[in-house]
């Protein structure tokens, strides 16, 4: 695999045109760096750990893992109050490879959580990446040291920003090239928009493929926020406990010129099809 190149990087202060230029660009990732701004200084120092329990601690949610020895791309789910999650993701050392969330879009979590997702989209309003129309917030993802989300990629055009800890984002472009290249898996499965990878390291001696992928990297620390365009494949690892990352999606009009959409859009429709009715499809992916 080549040597990963860094992804770009924009101060949106005062370039409101270059910001919404790299937005309706669905060629390639930028990071665009909030970190200096006063909405996120308010914020980053108003939600300590410590809010965060008392908000939501003793609420019950899901809980993303992978089983012990389990290298496969697909996480299970378990419930689980948030304080237990929160602190095995505080740990500085052995955390378990687990994330969890709170989704703006769940009438149970809204219920609970309203006055983080207020403050986020006040948040999200202030900064210059996230505050033009298109753009909606939808989840804070919360991880610790060594959590990994596998190579996978994403529909629509997303933005992570991130509120406290470090991420790191391996990305690979969205083109029929890498959907050659990075093990992905099988076009009928439930895991479609996943590598076989898994959580495997992207070793090119585990993994042949990867000697023709192109990758970029993005180091995100507070106030950092990535936008990944439309299907672009993206590997991410945390480096710190307790990482905070708000999600906001967008659906740009370039969407239906990617290929890896229609492709999972294709998945879904076999995978509904009766089985007598998908033969031809076999081997696909």
């Amino acid at each position: 695999m080549p040597v990963a190149a860094d992804v770009a990087r924009i101060d949106p202060e005062g370039d409101v045109d270059r910001v919404r230029s790299a937005l309706d660009d669905w060629r390639r990732p930028v990071v665009f760096g909030e970190g200096g701004r006063p909405a996120f200084r308010r914020f980053a120092g108003a939600w300590t750990a410590r809010r965060y329990n008392e908000l939501v601690g003793d609420e019950v949610g899901h809980v993303r893992y992978y089983p012990e020895g389990d290298r496969g791309p697909a996480s299970q789910a378990r419930p689980a109050p948030y304080r237990e999650v929160f602190e095995a993701i505080s740990r500085e050392v052995d955390a378990p490879n687990l994330s969890t969330r709170l989704a703006a879009g769940d009438p149970r979590h809204l219920a609970f959580s309203r006055p983080l997702f207020d403050d986020v989209g006040e948040l999200c309003a202030d900064l210059a990446s996230l505050s033009w129309g298109g753009h909606v917030f939808d989840t804070v993802w919360f991880g610790g040291t060594g959590t990994i989300t596998p190579l996978h990629y994403d529909p629509v055009s997303r933005l992570h920003g991130v509120l406290s800890g470090r991420k790191r984002f391996t990305l690979f472009p969205a083109d029929r090239r890498h959907l050659a290249h990075l093990e992905v898996c099988p076009l009928r499965s439930e895991t479609r928009n996943y590598s076989r990878i898994g959580l495997g390291p992207l070793d090119p001696e585990l993994f042949p493929g990867l000697r023709e992928a192109t990758p970029v990297d993005a180091d995100l620390g507070p106030g950092d926020v990535l936008y990944i365009p439309p299907c672009w494949w993206h590997h991410v690892t945390i480096s710190e406990p307790f990482t905070v990352t708000a999600s906001v999606a967008y659906f740009p009009r370039e969407l239906y010129r990617v290929w890896p959409f229609w492709r999972l859009k294709l998945g879904a429709l076999l995978s509904r099809l009766p089985a007598g009715g998908r033969g031809a499809a076999d081997g696909m992916g």
